[in-house]
């Protein structure tokens, strides 16, 4: 799963993104040994739908990847930030090592049936920078003439950097 984050206007008629979705939320509380029930998910400054501030120029597009058995939504405030700055920003969750819900309702949570290596890593985030490139998807648009740049949360796993090595041979 991806989300894409960006610089937007107009935001006042809506609805502000949640931090994450209510099913992942519960499985992540759960895993946790919280009860399910005992929180909902804040809401982000982002907000859902809204149109794309553009300046005339490119928008720089970064694709955030997280470190081992985290989520997407780990680093929301960074990615934020960053959307702030001008940058379209993708962040992925990767199969069977995050909590993560599909379009069509289906929970993903980490599994240890599925041990994930930095090769694994590695083809996701190969794969979604292939796709960035390929149309249609929702949100195409924001990256009609842009740079992208992969970043890597290197956030002390050895699995990170091995990661990045496979992605840059690919």
């Amino acid at each position: 799963m991806a989300s894409v984050w960006y610089p937007a206007r107009d935001v006042g008629r809506y609805a502000r993104a949640p931090w994450m979705l209510a099913a992942p939320l519960r499985a992540l509380l759960a895993s946790g040994g919280f009860d399910a029930d005992v929180a909902v998910a804040p809401l982000t400054v982002g907000h859902e739908g809204a149109p794309v501030r553009r300046t005339g120029g490119r928008l720089p597009v970064v694709v955030y990847s997280h470190g081992a058995h985290e989520h997407r939504a780990d680093n929301t405030i960074v990615v934020q930030e960053l959307a702030s700055h001008g940058y379209v920003v993708v962040t992925v969750d990767h199969t069977y090592d995050a909590f993560s819900e599909f379009p069509d309702g289906r929970l993903i949570v980490p599994s240890d049936d599925y041990p994930m290596y930095p090769g694994d890593f590695a083809e996701d985030s190969r794969f979604v920078l292939d796709q960035i490139e390929v149309p249609p998807w929702p949100g195409e648009e924001l990256l009609k003439d842009t740079v992208v740049q992969l970043v890597i949360d290197d956030s002390g796993d050895r699995k990170d950097g091995t990661r990045t090595a496979h992605v840059g041979r690919q």
